[in-house]
């Protein structure tokens, strides 16, 4: 028998094929869809991510923004606005009985350009916390230790005060406004020059959000506000021999070696140095508000100290007088013996402030009363130039051959000399003039001068001032001498200063072409402003209150004692030069809030 024919497996017709290849491509049409959305759910995602980041960026540099224009505007203020002293501006329009300091968007102003010789205008805007006086003003705020989160200041719970700013978004033109901001201000207790801002910045789109705060100080660097000012090296980079002491702020544009016995102080009490204050220059001068002088040692260059010198010195818990220096900074190296410098901040950021030059002020002059006396003064050099143009403003309070052949002055090695033989003068004319008393041992300028600051006399020579005792002055007055001035004291004597308190009302200034030489009595007592457009040579341990500011460097052959009067800067005798305002802003920290 024969099998069966073996059929093979049946087929699927084509129908059922199309049924399979329908399943998988919605299987595929359906993974690819999913894929898709996620794609797209990711881009989306993506892209508010990159629209969230570039708005925080926006507000971030919005922040930034407002941080400058609040830095802008503060350094205007310190340098324009106040009239001395060293606390912060916004105090300043803080107070009510300061009308004059409310000004916002106020006129183009005149300032000296320096790059091109002439004067320019700037705009005048200022700090207003006051809201152009229409309100009332908001009293300072001062950092609270008390408001803690974590063991650590709470930053946004301090109580910080708004500036009334218009106009603060930040954009251009065609691009529209990426944002705007807010910016508020705080002091440190005991630290008026300690400034801290705190700048919002919000996305004009969204709502993203940046804080930045930055701890700000102020300082003047003006010559005029330290002991002694030198543009050169301290004693030619060579140690100085002997006990130098210094109170308050110093700055030496090149190296100073301080030797064996130095001391810097932040006050004028005993402290622990070697050094006692002078009683004389203590007691002609304003008392300093809590004891120190926020003295900061600057040096433009290398610093080495020798054993036994203190920059500073360690706090005593049992005196509330601040001991240690508010700062120090060297833009070279230092080297120093352990203990040997007590400061809150040491740095190496020191800026390089020249020294005023002769001609500084009456390009103030120039810029403030759209003059061109110093365009059209005559002379081969700027020192010419300059004293023809204080030989102008002297009048008749000249001291020449001729007028010291009628008033009996002498001259000494070919300097006019002023001392014990010398008779009682009267030099210059009714409403500025120089009166010298012989028998009393006064000097007396009378009058306002040429513009109402103080009298100004000008000798043409060198001048040599011969002290056998006391010598006082009264009222306002700058002698300016085409040469050089010698300080002299003899036995037992030497005492140069204010009949009553100094710096006002009774201010003297003393402005050399050349070099200023004190050879004054051992512990002589000299109170002034003293400028000299070359050296300072000091060739006795003399005690001097006020500021030295040396063109060139400062000599030391002996050590003295310097004291800087802080109050001297509002109260300069007239004609100084160097007699505007330095305010230099220094951040310390700078840094983003984040709320925890």
């Amino acid at each position: 028998m024969m099998s069966p024919p073996v059929r093979s497996p049946a087929r699927p017709g084509p129908a059922g094929r199309a049924g399979a290849a329908l399943v998988i491509a919605l299987l595929v049409v359906g993974v690819l869809s999913l894929l898709g959305a996620a794609f797209l759910s990711i881009s989306a995602t993506e892209v508010q991510i990159a629209t969230n980041e570039r708005q925080a960026d926006q507000a971030f540099f919005v922040a930034e923004a407002g941080l400058t224009q609040a830095i802008r505007d503060l350094l205007y203020d310190l340098n324009f606005k106040q009239t001395g002293g060293a606390t912060p501006s916004w105090i300043y329009n803080a107070d009510p009985t300061r009308a004059s300091s409310r000004t916002l968007n106020g006129p183009l102003r005149l300032e000296w350009d320096e790059r091109s010789g002439r004067p320019i205008q700037r705009p005048a805007i200022a700090l207003d916390l006051t809201q152009g006086g229409a309100a009332a003003p908001a009293p300072p705020q001062y950092l609270d230790p008390t408001q803690t989160r974590d063991g650590k200041l709470d930053w946004f719970a301090q109580p910080w005060v708004r500036l009334p700013y218009t106009g603060t978004a930040v954009g251009s033109p065609g691009q529209g406004t990426i944002g705007s901001y807010t910016v508020e201000l705080l002091n440190e207790p005991g630290l008026p020059a300690r400034i801290y801002v705190r700048a919002t910045g919000w996305a004009a789109v969204g709502r993203a959000r940046a804080v930045v705060r930055a701890e700000l100080e102020a300082a003047n660097l003006s010559s005029w506000n330290h002991a002694v000012y030198s543009g050169g090296p301290l004693n030619g980079g060579n140690p100085v021999s002997g006990n130098l002491a210094i109170r308050g702020s110093t700055y030496f544009r090149g190296p100073a070696a301080l030797g064996s016995g130095t001391y810097v102080y932040n006050n004028y009490s005993d402290g622990t140095g070697s050094t006692a204050p002078d009683p004389l220059i203590v007691g002609k001068i304003p008392p300093l508000p809590a004891g120190s002088l926020e003295g900061v040692f600057r040096v433009r260059g290398d610093l080495s100290l020798s054993d036994s010198s203190s920059i500073g010195l360690s706090e005593n818990a049992a005196d509330d007088v601040k001991q240690t220096m508010q700062g120090l900074y060297v833009a070279g190296t230092t080297t120093a013996p352990a203990g040997a410098i007590h400061a809150d901040r040491v740095g190496t950021w020191v800026p390089d402030v020249p020294p005023p030059s002769l001609l500084d002020y009456h390009a103030r002059l120039d810029a403030r009363e759209g003059t061109t006396r110093v365009r059209d003064a005559v002379g081969a050099n700027e020192a010419d130039r300059a004293m023809s143009l204080y030989r102008q403003d002297a009048g008749g309070a000249l001291l020449n051959d001729a007028t010291a052949g009628t008033l009996g002055i002498e001259k000494e090695v070919g300097c006019f000399r002023i001392g014990e033989s010398t008779p009682s003068f009267t030099l210059g004319d009714p409403g500025s003039r120089l009166i010298y008393d012989r028998t009393a041992g006064q000097l007396t300028f009378e009058g306002g001068g040429p513009r109402g600051e103080g009298v100004l006399a000008f000798v043409d020579g060198c001048l040599k001032i011969r002290l056998p005792g006391t010598l006082q002055y009264s009222n306002r007055g700058t002698v300016v001498v085409n040469g050089d001035i010698r300080l002299e004291g003899e036995a037992d004597g030497g005492a140069l200063y204010a009949s009553g308190d100094y710096p006002s009302p009774h201010s003297l200034g003393l402005i050399a072409r050349d070099d200023i030489t004190f050879e004054g009595y051992p512990g002589s007592q000299l109170l002034g402003a003293f400028f000299a457009g070359g050296q300072v040579r000091v060739r006795r341990p003399v005690k001097i209150g006020g500021a030295v500011v040396a063109v060139g460097d400062i000599r030391l052959e002996q050590a003295p004692d310097l004291y800087q009067v802080p109050a001297l800067v509002a109260s300069l005798p007239p004609g100084m030069p160097g007699g505007g305002a330095r305010w230099i802003l220094t951040a310390f920290s700078w840094r983003e809030m984040h709320e925890q």
